[in-house]
């Protein structure tokens, strides 16, 4: 939040699509109301053939006893308000673990959830006081339901859910499933290709936007992703392969994702595995925004637009810089971001979830004498090392799998 405040305090650096609001109430009049935005263009959707059912649905947010709880409550309250107000429909947020309800991070959080990959422990009284021992208990057996982790700082979030293992037949056995930062940069990165692409679709027809000097046209935004070593490969292969966007790696450390979205695109998408992550705009996404402005402006009434996919293609890109938290990883717009996405795409977390199959990982600590050795890589993968080793205990191993690696650092 307060990264928010000081790039709203400093309005000649805020693009113009994203409202100025100054303080803590703005700050959340400006995610909800994003949020709320991007829900209608789903009805829009419907009109142009996509029919798609709208369900209500409900999250549970794990707030690791951390501060992201009070904020949460305050998030909800808004969006009872935008869903009494116009009928939207929001997402029935239940926040849990509050900061005074047990320990900081301590077998709850995003932290504890995605390195474990175990449900969080629900600690104190909030518990009972938000949600209903049904909701509790059942909520992982509800086929539209989930569960999200933040950290205690709320700047990360996981999401996850439970689900009957493929061939168990003891209906009260349920299979933990995560979906960390990579699963979250690939929903959301497919979902900005998909509209970009629809978006282009007017300027490929019309020469008078595109291919002169000073225009910029949708094929010309320059869309990626920023990973890091702890990268799944399969979300590495998917990007590539099957969203067809390009992958850039960079050392571990916020400084240096943030940086290389910036530099490398002008729609850059970082998200770590553990859930810290963001989407950077540059200027030629908002003179792409500006320009499809003026195109729907002058090409077609009012009504024509709102049927046309581009044109919902349009709104859905340009309330993205007002939802998304640029300056850092904020994980109450990334919840929003998110449900936002899967209720566009009529998608439950196990539909998610599907789209790629985690390679199997393992991460764990070693104390040793002298870490002077820096990084040791042993890879069969495109990542940054300052050696590379290949007579090792583990190369056998890595050889099995296509795209594996292991990075051995010290910290």
């Amino acid at each position: 939040m307060l990264h928010h405040i000081v790039m709203h305090s400093n309005p000649n650096l805020l693009p113009n699509l994203i409202p100025q609001r100054c303080n803590e109430r703005g700050y959340l009049e400006v995610l909800c109301h994003s949020y709320a935005a991007l829900l209608r263009t789903a009805v829009n959707d419907c009109a142009v053939g996509e029919r798609k059912e709208r369900r209500k649905r409900t999250i549970l947010v794990d707030c690791a006893c951390g501060v992201g709880y009070p904020k949460i409550q305050l998030i909800r309250q808004h969006l009872q308000l935008l869903r009494l107000d116009d009928g939207c429909n929001v997402v029935n947020i239940h926040p849990i673990n509050g900061s005074e309800d047990g320990p900081l991070n301590d077998r709850c959080g995003a932290e504890f959830v995605q390195k474990n990959r175990l449900p969080p422990t629900i600690y104190g009284a909030s518990t009972a006081k938000s949600t209903n021992k049904k909701l509790n208990v059942g909520i992982m057996k509800t086929p539209y339901h989930y569960m999200a982790s933040l950290d205690g700082d709320a700047d990360r979030i996981v999401f996850h859910y439970q689900k009957h293992s493929d061939g168990i037949s003891n209906n009260d056995w349920l299979e933990f499933r995560l979906l960390d930062g990579d699963k979250i940069s690939v929903l959301i990165s497919s979902f900005i290709q998909e509209e970009i692409r629809h978006l282009q679709k007017i300027f490929s027809s019309n020469d008078d936007n595109g291919g002169k000097e000073g225009k910029t046209n949708a094929s010309q935004v320059k869309c990626g992703i920023v990973q890091t070593a702890y990268a799944n490969g399969s979300s590495t292969s998917y990007l590539k392969n099957i969203v067809k966007t390009q992958v850039v790696t960079a050392k571990t450390g916020v400084k240096y994702v943030h940086s290389a979205a910036h530099e490398n695109f002008d729609i850059g998408v970082y998200f770590e595995a553990n859930g810290h992550g963001t989407i950077l705009f540059g200027p030629a996404f908002y003179s792409l925004m500006f320009q499809s402005e003026s195109y729907f402006l002058s090409h077609s009434s009012h009504q024509t637009q709102n049927k046309t996919r581009a044109n919902i293609a349009w709104r859905r890109l340009r309330v993205l810089p007002s939802l998304v938290n640029q300056a850092v990883g904020d994980a109450l717009s990334d919840l929003l971001l998110v449900d936002a996405i899967l209720y566009l795409k009529s998608w439950d977390l196990g539909l998610w979830d599907g789209i790629y199959e985690d390679m199997p990982s393992r991460q764990f600590k070693v104390k040793v004498q002298d870490r002077k050795f820096q990084f040791i890589s042993i890879e069969l993968y495109c990542y940054f090392s300052y050696w590379t080793i290949e007579e090792c205990c583990f190369y056998d191993i890595l050889i099995a799998f296509n795209c594996s690696f292991c990075d051995i650092f010290c910290s």
